[in-house]
């Protein structure tokens, strides 16, 4: 692991326990917002003890990643409550720095090992209508490809979606979407 793990802070917007880890399908790739003056303890901070319902599984900077929900947990970030069961929120420092990148990419990969498949990494502008994550959305093939270097290198790691299995979790993703279209 090539980051410190904190793990002394949980938000109090999540469904404790909600899920099995083989349900976890997405990771959800956001940026705390575009005002970079925000540091990364005042976001976890925000994230664990927030009125507003939001929260995400991590919040993630170069070297450190802060886990305030467990995998099993269903935190509110996503917009959707269809598309929060089935995924995990990693929320970014907004910068996008290649260090970043890089503990995302580690992170994910070692979240990948845990479940013991591959996610499909989206960012929440592919949920609704959002700017987030910002500057992290261009890189989304960048960071797959990391995330799969990274995996080539580990014992146990789930192999690449496939292309079929790529296909299939996009169009699980579209069929969410529109359930909340039609509850609208």
């Amino acid at each position: 692991m090539s980051y410190e793990l904190i793990t002394t802070s949980k938000t109090k917007n999540r469904h404790i326990n909600y899920r099995k880890l083989s349900d976890v399908l997405y990771g959800v790739v956001h940026w705390w917002g575009d005002d970079k003056g925000k540091s990364f303890d005042e976001t976890v901070n925000f994230l664990c003890n927030n009125d507003r319902k939001v929260s995400a599984n991590y919040v993630v900077e170069a070297g450190r990643v802060a886990q305030i929900a467990d995998d099993q947990d269903v935190a509110l970030h996503a917009g959707q409550w269809e598309v929060n069961e089935v995924s995990i929120g990693l929320e970014n420092r907004p910068d996008c720095r290649s260090e970043d990148l890089d503990t995302l990419a580690q992170l994910i990969a070692d979240i990948e090992v845990r479940l013991g498949h591959s996610l499909y990494l989206i960012g929440h502008r592919d949920i609704i209508s959002t700017s987030c994550p910002g500057e992290y959305y261009p890189h989304l093939p960048e960071l797959i490809h990391r995330v799969n270097t990274i995996k080539a290198g580990m014992n146990n790691a789930p192999a690449a979606l496939t292309a079929q299995e790529r296909a299939d979790r996009l169009a699980k993703l579209q069929e969410l979407k529109q359930k909340k279209k039609q509850a609208a």
